[in-house]
């Protein structure tokens, strides 16, 4: 017995820089209500219950993600891990699982190797320059406002 279902698709030419999405349902008319594209972010289809809701804050998540990833700082707009900044990575890197050492705002071999073991799992080796002990302001602003402590 067949089972009717929504199909998507979504797909992008970063050389092209173009973004495309499709759905097929048993829906009449779902094309103009779940897909959402938006230039220099992306494309997405929500089909939770067809909330158009979710469509423009999926797009705003998008945007500020394509910022970060394909965002560049200037080296001199970098930050230097110390202090403070070392003391909120180092509670985050623990809570995370990938430091063990002390909280006390010194970048160390233990802190560099932690965020070396952290940073491919979110897309972060272009915004992380650890021989230099420095990160990029977008990419700590992300870090807080994911894995930060609440």
């Amino acid at each position: 017995m067949l089972h009717p279902s929504t199909f998507s698709i979504v797909a992008c030419d970063l050389n092209e820089r173009a973004w495309g999405v499709a759905v097929a349902s048993k829906f009449l008319a779902v094309g103009a209500v779940v897909p959402f594209a938006q230039a220099e972010a992306g494309a997405i289809a929500t089909q939770s219950h067809a909330n158009p809701t979710y469509g423009p804050k999926g797009l705003a998540m998008l945007a500020k993600l394509h910022g970060l990833y394909f965002g560049k700082s200037e080296p001199g707009e970098r930050l230097k891990i110390a202090g403070e900044a070392a003391k909120e990575l180092q509670r985050i890197m623990a809570r995370l699982g990938f430091y063990a050492g002390a909280i006390h705002g010194a970048y160390d071999e233990a802190t560099r190797a932690a965020l070396r073991a952290f940073k491919g799992k979110e897309n972060l080796e272009d915004r992380t320059f650890l021989d230099e002990g420095m990160i990029d302001p977008p990419a700590l602003e992300y870090l807080r406002e994911r894995f930060g402590l609440k």
